[in-house]
Parts: C-alpha cells; structure tokens; sequence
C-alpha cells in the first residue's frame, strides 16, 4: 500500500503535533498533581473558552469560506467527538484510582491504537465501495498486531500495580481511544471535503475546515449551565488564575498541535499522520521524567516494580509502529 505521497510535506507537521501534543499530555498531569484543577470539569470548560476564544483569531490568517453544508456538519462532528474525547480523558487523569503522571503515559499507549481503528474503518468502507484509499497491506496488518499486544501487555502491567481491576477506568481508555481515531478520521474526509468542494488554498481549506470544528469543540462550555459543575468551576477560577500561564502554555500547544495536526492531513494520508504523531508517547515519557526530576515531591500510586518495562513497551511501539507503517 502506498501512502507517502508529500512525505515531506507533511511529515514535519505532524511531528510539530507529537511534539506539541507530548507537552499537553505532560502539562495536565502537572496541573493535576500541583491543584491547578481539582476536578475533571475544570480543564474541560477553560479548554472550551480557548477554543471558542479561537475562533475569531481565525480570520486574521486568511480567506475563510463557508463550507458547504455537509462539510459544515462534518467538521462540526469532529470537534464534538474530540471534545467527548477530553471528557474521556480529564476523567482518567481526574480518577481517584489513577496517578496522573503515569496514566499521562498509559493514555498516550491507548491512543497510539487508533491507527488500528482508522485502518478498521478504511477496510469497512471498502466493503461498500469506498476507495479513495489503497488496500491494506501485510505490513500495516503486523503493525496493527504489534500495538494491540503492546496495548494489551501495558495495561496488564498497570493492572497488576492496582489492588482491584478497575473496569470504569479501562472503559474510559478505550472510549478515549474510539474518540480520537474517529475525530482523526472525521477531521480529514471534512478537509478533503473541502478541498474538492470549492476553489480553495489548502491554507484556507483547513482554516475555513477548523472554525467549526472549534465551536463543535467549544460545546463543553454548556457545562456552566450545569449549577454543580459551574459552581465547581467557580470555585476554583482563583487559583487557576494564580497558575494562569501555566494554563496558557497548556493551552497553546494544543492549539498548535491541533494546526500541525489539519496541515499535515491536508498533505498526508490520514493513516500516516496517525502513525507520525503516533510517536508522541516519547515526548510524554520525556516530560514525565523531567516533572518527576524537578518535582519529586510529587506523589505515585503505582509501583516502580514496572515502570521501566512500562516505558520501554512505550517507546517500543512508538517506534515499531512508526517503522513497520512508514516502510
């Protein structure tokens, strides 16, 4: 199967995104340990403030379309699923049975399937005739093998550092996991979508393309209608304040892991940023090690029996499935 067309193109995006997307990953889980936010609800409605702030900034980048109505509810679609998909995740990191930092890294595991599932789907719709991509190939399928046992020996460890299997939280992974495929997979037909609909730079498809995705995103802010979770959210705006940088810096790379993310689809196949950006486990387990070296008086609740194998399964698949993909 040949799918690295513009390589290049779109390749130093997508590792803009895995870079990016690390440091998100990294970031929360500090937020978390240092009481930034003390409970799920909180990071979800300041993200979705950012992404509705987002919006207008929007224009000041070029010429925005409206889209036509299919590709205005597609895009739509793909910002509600990946906001579902950070209520998933807030909701790990915010469990009581978890340690942000590590489930940081168990999370980024998880995600690292969803190129399984996009393959799932590219398969599923070639069943009804759907062939804009080329056959699966044997490598692609040994990669896929590669990551759901590596998926399913890292959970296994985790799984044996808790005194009782917790089913809602693995749940909440694997919910994360179909979030993140489907946006992924949601966000490139809504580009590709718009690219043929209309005379259209790339520049401008993907930006006309992310004004409504932020706003389907930006949903989340509903959540103040809710009078115990606004109170909540309340609460809590005087130390989000005090720590408001931090906030921003979260914030702005996932906004810039989002762009990266749009423009390496506009030139790549949507497996091949999956797979790129697949590889951003390193980068959390980069920032996990330095939150642990300059916070150490930050607390686990996993042993350290596994750990290492832990990170080396992550680092392991992370670069298998970026070599077994990409050759």
């Amino acid at each position: 199967m040949t799918v690295l067309l513009n390589v290049d193109a779109g390749f130093i995006p997508a590792i803009i995104a895995a870079v990016f997307l690390g440091a998100v990953f990294s970031l929360d889980a500090l937020m978390q340990q240092v009481k930034v936010y003390t409970a799920a609800v909180q990071p979800i409605i300041i993200s979705s403030i950012f992404a509705l702030v987002t919006v207008p900034l929007l224009f000041l980048f070029g010429s925005i379309q409206l889209p036509t109505s299919m590709v205005l509810i597609t895009a739509l679609s793909g910002g509600l699923v990946l906001a579902l998909g950070q209520v998933f995740y807030m909701m790990v990191l915010y469990s009581e049975n978890g340690d942000s930092i590590e489930s940081s890294v168990e999370m980024s595991i998880y995600d690292n399937a969803s190129p399984i599932l996009i393959l799932l789907a590219i398969w599923i719709f070639s069943l009804f005739g759907y062939t804009s991509h080329d056959d699966i190939s044997s490598w692609q399928i040994s990669g896929s093998v590669i990551v759901v046992l590596g998926v399913i020996f890292f959970s296994f460890l985790n799984a044996k550092e808790r005194i009782k299997f917790d089913y809602k939280y693995h749940l909440l992974l694997v919910g994360f996991t179909i979030a993140i495929a489907s946006y992924l997979w949601i966000e490139d037909v809504a580009l590709q979508m718009m690219l043929n609909s209309a005379e259209i730079s790339k520049t401008d498809a993907y930006l006309s393309v992310s004004v409504w995705f932020w706003l389907g995103f930006g949903s989340c802010t509903f959540a103040l209608f809710n009078k115990k979770m606004r109170n909540s959210f309340m609460q809590q705006v005087p130390v989000i304040w005090k720590n408001f940088w931090l906030v921003i810096v979260a914030e702005l790379c996932a906004i810039i892991s989002f762009w990266a993310t749009i423009m390496s689809l506009s030139f790549e196949h949507v497996l091949v940023t999956s797979v790129v950006i697949g590889t951003y486990p390193l980068f959390v387990i980069i920032g996990n090690i330095l939150l642990r070296k300059y916070h150490p008086d930050i607390p686990s609740k996993s042993s350290t029996n596994y750990t290492f194998i832990k990170y080396i399964i992550a680092i392991g698949i992370a670069i298998g499935i970026g070599i077994v993909y990409l050759l």
